[in-house]
């Protein structure tokens, strides 16, 4: 399968660690050119061709663009991974945090999407889109991740249409809680006399408690490692199956009760 990839060309945004590192290395090793995109260099060693950008610099992602036409690079798969997470009380986070969240997990992808989709077009080619459970199930305390997320989701449906003619395959991959530096990257907010404080640090300490003891990264590597044999992959798909289980419940249990839960885990 190596050999059959070797003339491949993958760009992965978000590379430089978590996620987005283990797809670079894991697609590298299976054969693909890997080019992975980051603001930072990964700080461990890496073998996969490393491209230093700020995906929400419109300056950097046309540098990206300019980068393949230069060197005369195909594009048969964008796995679009960059992403950010606030965490506090909406009434309480900094006045431009959901600008922030909504413009590198939603709009930077866009900007980037609409510069390489002439290649993805030409190679029809795969463009996967890192979504998160937390699109579906809203999380008190990460509003603007989750809507961020389910913003995402929505963008990658309509486009999948869109691009159906051209046989782009457009996939939201969707991880649950995985071990990964994005929880001790969070940016936090807890006020000291705010009336959420209580309630913030313990769905914060949940929250850090379920990312460590998560899947690990490479599990959402198999997962693209699938889809990308797959001729007509599915619209979207959840890593890990207790997630694909609570999701299934999401569907079909009342709301009032799903959100009853929520708040019984993360904002009580």
């Amino acid at each position: 399968m190596k050999s059959a990839n070797r003339n491949r060309v993958a760009l992965i945004t978000g590379a430089s660690k978590g996620i987005g590192f283990a797809l670079a290395e894991g697609l590298h090793l299976d054969g693909y050119h890997v080019i992975g995109v980051a603001r930072t260099e990964p700080l461990q060693p890496y073998s996969f061709t490393f491209v230093q950008a700020d995906v929400t610099s419109s300056s950097d992602v046309d540098r990206i663009a300019i980068y393949f036409h230069e060197n005369q690079l195909p594009l048969n798969v964008l796995i679009q991974n960059a992403g950010i997470g606030y965490g506090g009380a909406v009434e309480e986070l900094p006045s431009d945090a959901f600008f922030n969240t909504l413009n590198v997990n939603v709009l930077a992808i866009d900007s980037l999407n609409r510069l390489l989709l002439p290649l993805l077009k030409t190679s029809k080619g795969y463009l996967i889109h890192i979504g998160s459970v937390a699109g579906d199930l809203a999380i008190p305390f990460q509003t603007y991740y989750s809507a961020s997320k389910a913003a995402l989701e929505r963008y990658s449906e309509s486009l999948r249409n869109e691009l159906k003619p051209f046989e782009v395959k457009v996939v939201t991959v969707k991880p649950g809680d995985t071990k990964s530096a994005f929880g001790s990257n969070r940016q936090k907010t807890i006020q000291e006399n705010s009336p959420y404080r209580a309630r913030i640090e313990r769905s914060l300490k949940r929250m850090e408690a379920d990312e460590a003891s998560g899947m690990p990264t490479k599990s959402v590597y198999r997962v693209v490692k699938r889809l990308l044999k797959q001729k007509h992959p599915p619209v979207s798909v959840t890593v890990g199956l207790s997630y694909r289980i609570l999701q299934g419940l999401n569907r079909v249990l009342p709301k009032r009760f799903v959100q009853w839960l929520l708040y019984q885990l993360y904002a009580k």
